[in-house]
């Protein structure tokens, strides 16, 4: 299935603090791969933690960071229901952002997302996650 916003987020400024990259779908992408890495090894629903790592920021736009920041992982949710997502999935989202609202994460699947989307976070504000993106990348066109 085809979905028009992870185009839209390849516009959209990443976190990095001294660059005007843009390419928050390369997030997305991280967020995602690791996310299935691990939950894989751990025996745990792989595939919901790669969709929920994929949408977790698909509801981002830019404007206010902090109505933007607070907001996101609703909007996200709401697209994610759009396309049929499961409701694990759509926790994964929702509680991306934990402990901020709207919802606390529910099962691991959600922690694992939370903790490489604020790893991920760091490491692209200080311009370190470049050469992941040559390996996930690389990974993803397999």
């Amino acid at each position: 299935m085809e979905i028009p916003e992870l185009k839209k987020v390849k516009d959209i400024h990443s976190h990095r603090l001294f660059e005007s990259d843009k390419g928050l779908d390369k997030h997305l992408y991280r967020v995602s791969y690791f996310s299935y890495k691990i939950s894989k090894f751990l025996g745990l629903n792989s595939k919901d933690s790669a969709r929920g790592g994929l949408l977790h920021d698909i509801g981002f736009t830019p404007g206010n960071w902090v109505y933007v920041g607070w907001n996101h992982p609703r909007l996200s949710a709401k697209i994610a229901r759009k396309y049929g997502e499961n409701e694990k999935v759509i926790n994964i989202i929702e509680s991306h952002q934990f402990p901020l609202p709207p919802n606390p994460p529910k099962c691991l699947e959600s922690l694992i997302v939370w903790f490489f989307d604020k790893l991920d976070v760091c490491l692209d504000f200080f311009h370190l996650s470049n050469f992941i993106d040559r390996l996930v990348l690389s990974k993803l066109k397999k």
